[in-house]
């Protein structure tokens, strides 16, 4: 068997050391850290938004192609059907110009239809990022409160402190 003796005035003695954390660099630790994760949103919205302006612009150029082609065989079923001296051949060309006609039309709807669905989703992240945004902000103006406060009750305690461990502070 082992034995440990010790004297607890030993112990006792000892000065107590009071360990304030600083509270202004918690702060600021958190503080950068929400920077940075606004700075990443930031970025990361931007790079989106880039892109669907690309392809908004991309769209928009085949959405013109497509209404030129449309308009193209709408005009080109109307000069068929206005010919008085038609024949069996021009009907059956103008039977498949109409059939074209309404694939491409489908086309550009389906399109539309995706494309009104891309809006949405980018409409619903815009605004996850504005809400998360927001939260940032105000837990950065919380931190900066309670910051302050804590900043005030640590030089209150320091005061204390110096008056009750050392007589020259009187």
């Amino acid at each position: 068997m082992v034995y440990h003796l010790y004297d607890k005035s030993q112990y006792s003695a000892q000065p107590k050391e009071i360990s304030i954390k600083d509270s202004a660099a918690i702060a600021d630790a958190v503080r950068d850290s929400l920077a940075k994760v606004y700075s990443a949103a930031m970025v990361d919205l931007d790079i989106r938004l880039d892109s669907s302006q690309t392809n908004s612009d991309f769209l928009k150029d085949q959405l013109d192609e497509k209404l030129k082609e449309i308009d193209k065989l709408k005009n080109e079923i109307a000069i068929i059907l206005k010919n008085k001296t038609v024949n069996k051949d021009d009907l059956g060309v103008a039977r498949k110009k109409i059939i074209e006609l309404q694939q491409k039309v489908d086309e550009v709807s389906s399109r539309n239809i995706s494309v009104e669905e891309e809006k949405n989703k980018l409409s619903s992240k815009l605004q996850q990022l504005t809400t998360e945004i927001t939260g940032l902000q105000q837990n950065v103006s919380q931190l900066a409160d309670d910051n302050k406060g804590l900043t005030e009750k640590i030089n209150l305690a320091s005061f204390f402190c110096c008056i009750r461990n050392k007589p020259e502070c009187y």
